[in-house]
């Protein structure tokens, strides 16, 4: 039995360089045991031995994580039990032969740290609503009928080969290159791999988007995450992690974590190379959970526009945000703001002029302005009447509000109240919502003092992203507590290139008609304005 050492210190950290084996580096014989299917990076980087996250090392033959690579550390010793040789530091993303300890050098495992820690450059950013890309199907298997007609000379040094199957190794270069496929399924076609990692045939599909993993009951944040995620100015914010990753903070700030997070969640969904078709959200789930206090919990469902509504509100402060408009990307992005005029009324049973009179005179009665700005607009779903032919108003109201916008944001949230809680339970409003893909026109809802500033043109939105609240068919009654229902969350996201629209729901994503979008019981949508030059 080999005794595994509990305490690593710096001198396991960075072993006997003097000591060190004299070997070319570029030429490792183990470079074929690295299983790329069974890495994950969307965990904790934490030692799988002593749950200690420094100095980590992932094997890159069965995905497990160890720490150092010193005599007698867990990674030493998994290399010598198991026979896995090649590992990667988590942190400085090299890779190392164990027991040898010796750096490898080798292009052809670009593709995993594209994988651990995507980085995108401007131009990668500016055409990701543009170009479309091939998906690995979740089985991870290549495709092995693919020929080989025309190759560049980095994938083959002697020229074109003609009529030659392409090896995994030609399916996992880097370079930029060329390729005329013929396969069963595909006719002569011509592909130009901008920056993805393989080259797939037989059940490729074209899919943009990933479904984040349910954990357990956390279906109402994915679906937060997602629709944030297709807001192009916040994504593309967070996908260059220099934007945020130097904001001071207090020291002891929990929503430090935050912003750093979600920019890893985003870089991984929009990673055109990822390993596999879904990604799980756990670090940034713990990140919610830690910064909100756990008042939102990975195995318990809760409501998905309180997540929202707290998502927007910490980044805006995790970001130095303050009241002014262009303060974060947050406010600049979808905050807007509305002129709000209360006047109380005067009671029906005042008659007389005399009466009427003195309440006209007192301040009390006047109408008053107020500026507000919103981040999300609610609408109130009206209630189900309890008889069909009549409606019976049983409340009464002494002030009457007005609403009108005075700032239309870029991106316009709407939340359609449906959960109204009563005396003894909550109770949700399936009343179904017509409401247009295209064309919502908000100039009517404008103050007049401000109709001319805006143009015709600039005053429509087209509809992004739908989240949907589903229940469970069961034979139960559906009247339950929000917390202890079965119902589920799911969200209709659209393909910009395609104009195609998929529905997202978990690790399931297919693709829906657009006529089916607006009969479903959607609960938060998201619109983008057209712009002038659109």
């Amino acid at each position: 039995m080999v005794e595994v050492k509990t305490e690593i210190t710096n001198e396991d950290y960075e072993p006997v360089a003097a000591k060190k084996q004299k070997f070319d580096s570029r030429s490792c014989p183990y470079l074929d045991t690295i299983n790329r299917s069974v890495l994950d990076f969307d965990f904790e980087k934490l030692c799988s031995v002593t749950l200690s996250p420094l100095n980590v090392y992932a094997c890159l033959v069965c995905g497990l994580y160890f720490q150092g690579r010193g005599i007698n550390t867990p990674a030493y010793v998994h290399s010598g039990e198991t026979d896995h040789h090649v590992f990667m530091n988590l942190h400085t993303l090299k890779f190392f032969c164990i027991p040898d300890n010796y750096e490898i050098i080798d292009s052809s495992l670009d593709d995993i740290k594209l994988v651990c820690n995507p980085k995108f450059s401007k131009s990668q950013i500016e055409k990701l609503g543009v170009l479309e890309r091939v998906c690995r199907p979740i089985t991870g298997e290549y495709n092995k009928s693919i020929v080989c007609y025309d190759l560049c000379s980095q994938c083959c040094p002697r020229g074109q080969i003609n009529n030659r199957e392409l090896t995994e190794a030609d399916l996992r270069h880097r370079g930029h290159y060329k390729v005329h496929v013929l396969t069963a399924l595909f006719k002569m076609s011509k592909l130009q791999d901008l920056h993805v990692t393989e080259i797939l045939a037989a059940e490729t599909h074209t899919d943009r988007y990933c479904g984040p993993n349910n954990i357990k009951a956390n279906d109402y944040c994915n679906v937060v995450l997602q629709i944030v995620s297709h807001v192009p100015p916040i994504r593309d914010f967070f996908l260059q992690e220099e934007n945020y990753i130097s904001i001071p903070r207090p020291p002891g700030d929990t929503l430090k974590v935050l912003p750093r997070r979600l920019g890893e969640l985003y870089r991984k969904l929009w990673n055109f190379g990822n390993f596999k078709s879904h990604v799980s959200p756990h670090e940034m789930l713990q990140a919610i959970v830690l910064c909100s206090k756990k008042v939102f919990q990975i195995t318990k469902q809760g409501d998905a526009i309180d997540v929202l509504s707290w998502l927007l509100n910490s980044l805006h402060i995790a970001l130095n945000g303050t009241k002014k408009v262009n303060s974060s990307i947050i406010s600049r992005t979808l905050r807007g703001k509305m002129k709000v005029s209360c006047r109380k009324l005067i009671p029906p049973e005042v008659t007389s002029k005399e009466e009427l009179a003195k309440f006209n005179a007192n301040p009390d009665y006047f109408e008053k302005f107020e500026e507000q700005p919103f981040t999300y607009l609610t609408l109130d779903v009206p209630p189900m009447p309890l008889f069909k032919e009549k409606e019976y108003k049983t409340y009464k109201d002494s002030t009457v509000k007005k609403f009108s916008l005075t700032k239309l944001p870029d991106f316009l949230v709407i939340y359609i109240k449906r959960f109204y809680k009563n005396n003894f339970f909550i109770e949700k409003n399936k009343t179904i919502v017509n409401f247009g893909l295209k064309g919502l026109d908000m100039r009517e809802l404008l103050a007049d003092e401000v109709k001319e500033k805006y143009s015709k043109e600039c005053c429509v939105y087209d509809l992004v992203s739908n989240v949907v609240h589903e229940d469970e068919i069961t034979t139960e009654s559906s009247q339950k507590l929000i917390s202890d229902s079965r119902g589920h969350y799911k969200v209709h996201v659209i393909d910009r290139p395609s104009q195609k629209w998929s529905n997202l729901q978990d690790l399931h994503v297919t693709e829906i008609l657009p006529q089916m979008i607006s009969l479903s019981q959607a609960y938060i949508q998201v619109y983008e304005r057209r712009r002038p030059d659109s």
